[in-house]
């Protein structure tokens, strides 16, 4: 069963269990292959849209959150989407101005092995990192 068709099934099943449970969430996280300070994590509703309710993206160079916080440069969600084999998913500034980051992350299944990886681009920094994942 491919990563969307869980989601879209957790999305029908949670609708059928009861409306707070609809809201069901997965998560992502990714970690640097070269680089052991780049993670990436990415919280998400389960509807059949990319809904991004949290995420968190840490590299040398600084470290970036929805909401802000301590030590971090606050960030937005820009667009994004499920794609056929993965997803991906732009950050803006606060003011929605330009794209901090774009994380694109890739799902392959074979029976019952499923591995993903992804790609995490900082257009600012010019820096590209490659990524491995885990979840939802």
């Amino acid at each position: 069963m491919t990563v969307l068709a869980r989601l879209a099934l957790g999305a029908i099943i949670g609708l059928f269990v009861g409306a707070s449970s609809a809201w069901a969430t997965g998560e992502i996280t990714c970690r640097g292959i070269e680089d052991d300070e780049v993670r990436a994590s990415l919280g998400f509703g389960t509807l059949p849209v990319l809904s991004v309710i949290s995420a968190r993206i840490e590299t040398p160079d600084g470290a970036y959150q929805l909401r802000g916080g301590e030590d971090v440069t606050e960030i937005r969600f820009g667009d994004g989407a499920f794609l056929q084999d993965g997803l991906i998913a732009r950050f803006t500034d606060d003011i929605i101005n330009e794209v901090i980051a774009e994380l694109r992350i890739v799902n392959m299944e074979e029976g019952r092995d499923l591995a993903s990886v992804g790609l995490l681009r900082m257009p600012g920094k010019g820096a590209v990192y490659a990524l491995i994942c885990e979840g939802p």
